[in-house]
């Protein structure tokens, strides 16, 4: 009965949640992205060029283990941040709130839809395979910001733990070529207002603190 009741007022906060806010929040919240020929564009596109001309392999294959949107690809892995009985007994909660920030990511997407690094100039050559989909604001970034922060309320002491690593993933997405630097501003400012909510939420505590 239970986790019956848990699912409910999860789904439902959820589907609440993901709601389209419309062009004029998103852009409220994070700004346009830079305009072409702009100062910001051309120091995005001087960062791009930097990482792709002095990446590792090993870089690479940290971004593509990042690639998988998860609570155990993000916090689990080879150097996990949550032990396997703490991602056994979290991986259900976080679904929830994988669902909503990636769907508040996307709906953000496709009202700025700016092109990725690759497609804005072909001088740019991703080193994980091509995600397709729009760049501004990054879901890697939003969604890790988010559970980093829910996390944080979790164990708070592991809080910095927790936000090293999300900015850790945010980054592989411009190392590995996929983002522009401002990408991964506007999805940590998109993520910090759904985990803000979230973390308001007094029967979501209620539930995250029995799990």
């Amino acid at each position: 009965m239970k986790f019956i009741l848990i699912f409910a007022l999860l789904f439902t906060t959820s589907v609440h949640s993901t709601e389209s806010l419309g062009r004029g929040f998103y852009k409220s919240l994070l700004g346009n992205y830079p305009e072409a020929g702009s100062e910001e564009e051309i120091n995005d596109f001087t960062t791009l060029m930097y990482y792709q001309n002095n990446r590792t392999e090993a870089d690479c294959k940290k971004a593509e283990s990042y690639k998988k949107v998860s609570l155990d690809s993000f916090y689990g892995g080879d150097n996990p941040l949550l032990s396997r009985k703490e991602l056994r007994r979290l991986r259900f909660v976080f679904w929830f709130y994988f669902l909503r920030s990636g769907i508040q990511s996307q709906i953000a997407k496709s009202h700025f839809k700016r092109p990725r690094p690759f497609e804005a100039l072909s001088v740019f050559q991703p080193c994980i395979k091509d995600p397709g989909g729009y760049a501004y604001p990054s879901g890697h970034a939003t969604v890790s910001r988010v559970f980093a922060r829910v996390l944080g309320k979790k164990f708070p002491e592991r809080k910095e733990d927790f936000l090293n690593r999300a900015n850790e993933i945010a980054l592989t997405r411009v190392i590995s070529g996929v983002h522009h630097p401002s990408d991964l501003v506007a999805g940590k400012k998109l993520g910090d207002y759904i985990a803000t909510k979230i973390l308001r939420n007094k029967q979501f505590l209620k539930i995250l603190e029995s799990y």
